[in-house]
């Protein structure tokens, strides 16, 4: 996901803290760990570890490919990583043969922790440990003895779990629209970081060649801006009058499937989410009266449309060009004191 930098932020600011609401609001930055480790039986498999050949992770664009040291990644977070806990790791690798000899038919097999969420384009083998491990085996055909690195053209992913302790909470902009805000604790101003570390085993076998044993360290930074994912095209638009029936006919439609009330900043808040056949959307209220609506037009987790009703009578829509997923609000966030 591509994030800008809102251009005109005193604009958005006026008519709704855009920066503060639904976004990661508040989020900083964490060090944590999630650790995949090996266990003796990896040790028991890898005895023969050598140096006749050598393996880097890769990035990869339309333009260039860059090599890096997998035990030291450092990977862009999507705000849907953040949502959902977990991060998608692309298992890019490049081999290079340091023997002084012609390589062929060469193959690799990598071992996958068999806790770990897996999608690959490989061939998955079948093995007598599968509560251990998963093995992947990727065909690398032809080495020459050089300096540079072969990529393995069919690639893995694996889905890292991302855990770190946060804070829900609802709040009130100057034009008194409530706001979600999910807040992480944190330790770096304006990033967060998430570290995760774990070891891959990997075998290489080549025609008339002995195998070779390694295993892959892994120490990977997660970082993810809260700054800029809403896009320029991301202005407030103001509300026509068909923009306004449909607001009244949408909400008209509510089957309900969640409500709670409770006070904030001294005024009572009600809110609840619906839907129909085809939308789901969420309603708040303050003191009885209609302030946001944020809108799921096909339900597929993700918000399209946001209106807007500030104190000051003015109204107000977005229209999303980046994706953001809609979370649910939870009663916890706010007061449950009955109003005075």
């Amino acid at each position: 996901m591509r994030k800008k930098r809102i251009k005109n932020k005193k604009k958005l600011a006026k008519y709704f803290s855009l920066k503060n609401l639904l976004a990661i609001c508040g989020v900083i930055g964490l060090i944590t760990a999630a650790i995949i480790g090996v266990t003796d039986t990896y040790k028991l498999l890898f005895p023969n570890m050598n140096a006749e050949y050598e393996i880097l992770y890769y990035f990869k664009d339309k333009k260039n490919i860059e090599l890096s040291d997998p035990s030291n990644l450092s990977i862009e977070m999507t705000l849907e990583d953040f949502i959902n806990g977990t991060i998608t790791l692309p298992v890019n690798l490049a081999i290079r043969n340091k023997e002084n000899k012609f390589l062929d038919i060469v193959k690799i097999e990598i071992y996958y922790p068999s806790q770990v969420k897996l999608n690959s384009s490989g061939k998955i083998l079948a093995n007598t440990s599968s509560k251990i491990y998963k093995i992947i085996e990727h065909d690398i055909g032809v080495l020459k003895n050089s300096n540079n690195y072969t990529p393995i053209e069919s690639t893995d992913e694996i889905m890292l779990p991302i855990k770190f302790p946060t804070v829900e909470a609802v709040g009130l902009t100057e034009d008194g629209v409530p706001m979600y805000l999910i807040m992480a604790i944190s330790e770096l101003e304006g990033m967060f970081k998430t570290y995760t570390s774990f070891l891959l085993p990997v075998k290489v076998y080549a025609k008339d060649n002995k195998v070779w044993e390694d295993i892959l360290k892994f120490e990977v930074y997660h970082k993810m801006s809260v700054v800029g994912y809403f896009s320029d095209e991301d202005e407030p638009i103001s509300l026509s009058d068909v923009d306004k029936k449909f607001v009244a006919d949408l909400t008209s439609k509510c089957k309900l499937i969640n409500e709670f009330s409770g006070i904030q900043q001294g005024r009572d808040l009600h809110y609840k989410k619906c839907q129909t056949t085809t939308e789901v959307f969420q309603l708040v209220f303050l003191d009885k009266k209609l302030k946001l609506v944020v809108l799921d037009k096909n339900k597929d987790g993700y918000i399209n449309q946001l209106y807007v009703f500030s104190d000051n009578n003015s109204s107000h829509k977005l229209v999303f060009s980046n994706k953001l997923p809609m979370f649910d609000w939870k009663k916890k966030a706010i007061s449950p004191e009955p109003s005075p």
